[in-house]
């Protein structure tokens, strides 16, 4: 029996990515595909080529029989739908962030555990050939225990051409939640460690005076357990036009380093005694979250992002993001 999907909430890009791989899946129904605001429901329906509903999520939620809802509405808008959801027994596939208020992410991981229902995000990193490789060498110890981590995540603001939304604090919710969870996973997915405590966080606004409330720019240091260090910076302030540097992740560890570049697709590790080192793309079973999921619902088997991982990463970051000054 196919695994039924219905997908509530067009107002960011990154969704489309799911419904088009769920039409190609000969294992999944896509049972409704839904925007109730006409400005994003009619590009996207052009975009995707693809009959979209004119529903509420609540209305999904309530009027349709499915498996797992996938959510791409406002970050503000998505904790009580997924709650809502979750009430339902639904499982959720979301893009990132899973929601925007610590009391919002406690009650559904709440949910999640106590229904042993299902969730995934849309944590890429996780989903990158060369990534999943040097997690695994890392996790082997190539370099020693991970001491530090810092992540470096420059986009353009794309201001006029991202949706309206994006530019109202409460449904945003944050550059730090938005953008360094994908930086912070990546700390966990490393190490194998958790978050101890929150050293600094600070945000501000400096390239975007059209949107004075917008935080366009963020930082971080966080304490690792054991110790562990992970920082790093994610913004908007990355030229419109100009070259994009896309990801750099730094590492190092009691007897090496590494430099992980998204953009550039490269990787250079360097063992000490042993000099740099080459590290082949590892071959991913489920190249996507979607899939992951599914793949998770039909046999079991383990994720590369399971349900306790959401949990974790977006309690962290949601504690990072609380903790940020504006400067």
């Amino acid at each position: 029996m196919a695994v039924r999907v219905a997908v509530y909430g067009l107002k960011h890009g990154h969704i489309h990515g799911v419904v088009q791989t769920c039409r190609k899946m000969p294992n999944v129904e896509l049972v409704m595909v839904a925007e109730d605001d006409p400005h994003y429901r009619e590009p996207a329906a052009r975009a995707l080529e693809i009959e979209v509903t004119d529903a509420t999520g609540d209305q999904v939620i309530e009027g349709e029989e499915f498996d797992i809802l996938a959510i791409g509405d406002a970050y503000g808008n998505r904790g009580r739908l997924i709650e809502k959801a979750l009430d339902a027994g639904r499982h959720i596939m979301g893009d990132k962030p899973l929601c925007t208020r610590p009391d919002e992410c406690a009650r559904i991981a709440t949910k999640l555990r106590e229904r042993g229902l299902a969730a995934s995000l849309m944590l890429t990193f996780r989903y990158s050939p060369l990534f999943a490789a040097l997690q695994k060498r890392l996790r082997d110890g190539v370099i020693g225990r991970l001491r530090t981590l810092h992540a470096f995540g420059p986009h353009p603001l794309s201001y006029g051409s991202r949706p309206e939304w994006y530019w109202t604090p409460r449904l945003h919710g944050g550059v730090l939640n938005d953008l360094m969870c994908h930086g912070l996973d990546a700390m966990r997915w490393f190490s194998g460690l958790e978050l101890d405590e929150v050293l600094y966080a600070a945000v501000s606004n400096v390239a975007a005076p059209m949107v004075p409330e917008f935080e366009d720019n963020g930082q971080c240091l966080c304490l690792f357990e054991g110790g562990a260090k992970f920082g790093g910076e994610v913004s908007y302030l990355s030229p419109p036009k100009g070259q994009a540097i896309g990801w750099v992740l730094l590492g190092w560890g009691e007897r090496g380093q590494f430099k992980l570049e998204t953009r550039a697709g490269g990787l250079a590790l360097d063992v000490a005694g042993e000099g740099p080192l080459e590290i082949e793309p590892e071959p991913l079973a489920q190249p996507t979250p979607i899939q992951d999921l599914v793949n998770y619902l039909e046999t079991g088997e383990t994720p590369a992002l399971t349900t306790e991982d959401v949990i974790r990463t977006s309690e962290a970051i949601l504690e990072v993001q609380a903790a940020a000054v504006r400067v």
